[in-house]
Parts: C-alpha cells; sequence; structure tokens
C-alpha cells in the first residue's frame, strides 16, 4: 500500500506483481498465441507511462496554481532536502517500474519465441523455466537497483538532519553581531556545488563544512563513538581519511575568490569541520579546526580580533543573501 500525503489520508493501490501470477499462468496455457506477449509488454508500458503521466501533471498542476511569486532564502540542508523530496515525489513510479521489469522481460522472451517459432516445440515444464529464468534474474536486478536508490535517499536525508543540528548552533552567534547563511549554492566550471554553512561577523568569515557519519564497528583499540583529528586527517574507528579536510579546504579557497570578486574585499576565511553525533578529539589542530557541533559558536568566538567592519559585514552578507535567495515558489 502506498500513503497518500497532503491531507492526511491514505490510498491503497494493488501493485502489479500482484498480477504476474495470473499472467503467467495465462501464458503457459496459451502459449502459442502471439497476442500474450505483446499484451503482456502492452500491458506494463502502458501502466508505467500512465502513472508517470499522472504524476508529471499533478505536480505542474499544483505549480501552476501557486499564487505566490516569491524568491525565498536558502535554509540548513535545502539542496539534500530538495533531492529527499524529488526522490519521494518519485517514489510510486520507481516501485511499479521494478514492479513492472519482470512482466516486461517475460513478454520479450515469449515474442522471442514465437519469432523464432520453438514455442510450439517447448515442454510446458521447460517454457515455465524460460518464463522463470528471464522473470526472476530482472526482478532481482532491478529490486537491487531499487534498494540503493533507497539506500542513497536514506543517506542524503540522514546528511540534512547532520545539517540542521548544525545550523541550531550557529543561530546562537546571531546575537553576537554574526550573519549566518547555509546551503550557500558554489561552482567551478561546469561542476556545481555547495557550502553548507557560512558565517560573517566581526571575527572574519567561517566556511563551515557538516559530514555525518553512521557508526560502524570499531577496530581494537579505537573507541566507537570518537574520531581524532592529528591536523592532516581524520581518523574514525574504522580507518582514516583526509577527503573531508581537502573538501573544507577547497571550498574555503572558492569562497576567498569569490568574496574577492563580489566585493573586492580580501578576507581570510577560516575552514571549519562539524561532525554531529560525535565525540571530537583534535590532538593538532592546523589549519582547520574539527569540533563537533555544539562546540562551534564556541570555537568562532575565541576568535576575539575584529578584522571586520560593520559596514564590511554588511557588504559581504549583502552579497550572500542574493545568491542564496534563489528558491522560486
Amino acid at each position: 500500500a502506498h500513503a497518500g500525503r497532503g491531507n492526511g489520508t491514505h490510498r491503497s493501490v494493488l501493485y502489479p506483481e500482484a498480477l504476474m501470477p495470473i499472467c503467467l499462468l495465462t501464458a503457459f496455457g496459451m502459449r502459442n498465441s502471439f497476442l500474450i506477449g505483446v499484451g503482456l509488454g502492452g500491458y506494463a508500458l502502458t501502466f508505467l507511462a500512465a502513472v508517470v503521466y499522472l504524476s508529471t501533471r499533478r505536480r505542474r498542476s499544483l505549480k501552476e496554481r501557486t499564487p505566490l511569486n516569491l524568491k525565498l532564502f536558502r535554509g540548513p540542508g535545502d539542496s539534500l532536502r530538495r533531492q529527499v523530496q524529488a526522490f519521494e515525489d518519485n517514489l510510486l513510479i520507481y516501485t511499479l517500474g521494478v514492479s513492472l521489469a519482470p512482466i516486461l522481460a517475460i513478454a520479450l522472451v515469449e515474442i522471442a519465441l514465437i519469432g523464432f517459432g520453438v514455442s510450439e516445440n517447448l515442454q510446458p515444464a521447460l517454457y515455465l523455466t524460460l518464463y522463470l529464468v528471464a522473470g526472476v534474474p530482472t526482478l532481482l536486478i532491478a529490486g537491487r537497483w531499487y534498494w540503493l536508490r533507497v539506500r542513497e535517499n536514506s543517506e542524503r536525508h540522514f546528511a540534512y538532519l547532520g545539517e540542521r543540528a548544525v545550523a541550531e548552533e550557529l543561530a546562537k552567534l546571531s546575537g553576537q553581531g554574526y550573519r549566518i547563511f547555509h546551503d550557500v549554492p558554489a561552482e567551478m566550471g561546469k561542476r556545481t556545488f555547495n557550502l553548507d554553512h557560512v558565517a560573517v561577523g566581526p571575527s572574519g568569515v567561517y566556511a563551515i563544512e557538516t559530514k555525518t557519519r553512521q557508526m560502524a564497528p570499531a577496530r581494537p583499540g579505537f573507541k566507537q563513538h570518537e574520531v581524532v583529528y592529528d591536523g592532516t586527517r581524520l581518523i574514525w574507528p574504522w580507518g582514516e581519511s583526509q577527503s573531508e579536510i581537502a573538501q573544507v579546504m577547497a571550498q574555503s579557497r572558492w569562497l576567498y575568490t569569490w568574496i574577492q570578486q563580489a566585493t573586492g574585499l580580501t578576507i581570510p576565511i577560516r575552514p571549519l569541520l562539524a561532525i554531529p553525533g560525535w565525540v571530537v578529539t583534535e590532538r593538532e589542530p592546523s589549519g582547520v579546526r574539527v569540533v563537533s557541533p555544539s562546540h562551534v559558536p564556541e570555537v568562532v568566538l575565541s576568535q576575539t580580533s575584529r578584522i571586520l567592519s560593520d559596514d564590511q559585514v554588511d557588504l559581504i552578507a549583502g552579497q550572500l543573501d542574493r545568491r542564496c535567495r534563489d528558491i522560486a515558489i
């Protein structure tokens, strides 16, 4: 069953896999008919096309009825939120596609057998075996694809919650003269990406990246809940990595260049990596600070020297505001 959203109602949908035994029995009993293969394939394609059309039409209709013409401000993890929402909007189509894939495979086998003129000479048991050989692998392949997409979406949702957690901590800086921006869109050549958080205030500009990691079995001698930063890499309970540090450094360089081009100011960027849900131990802090979300305001406020005037903060914040206000409704 598929739960309807929006008004709290629930609708039950009979997925096509429930019809597969009927289709198999029908094809088994009438295997000499070319119409069986064509009918199975036609049914599957028509049904899926109808669902895609109705889903697309519904979204387009909702968009056309929107009476607003505004540009909204990006929220924390907004890119991830939209990806999660897009997957959920298309979940019914993906489910039906996986359900119909074995039927299409069986229809192709039926058409191929008839086309080669061998269907008349096959024993019923062998005929059914060919159907299973076509249908079961197709179902397994489609099911694995479906499972991977669901897992990826779950990881995106997990990362979105991590960015929300960091955003809540950054909100504490608003009363200290800092302007906070989330999900800042960026580009480098043809590649697009986003900066999870940017804080602008008296002590400078901070590029803050959030990395949300699920726990895995720890190696002997390592704590399950602790990640250690030795100045160059992150030491997780299951292994080491440097990609997170490289990413926040690259994003800081992009932000430095963009602010220089947009405002004419040459402002050093302070890179910061936040890891929600973990105890972070910094053994040798270097150019990048790595902390848990609750320590982010502490790190920012520990920089007591003022390097930006109020006018400079407003200038940089104004450019970031225009860049982040791009959600049309």
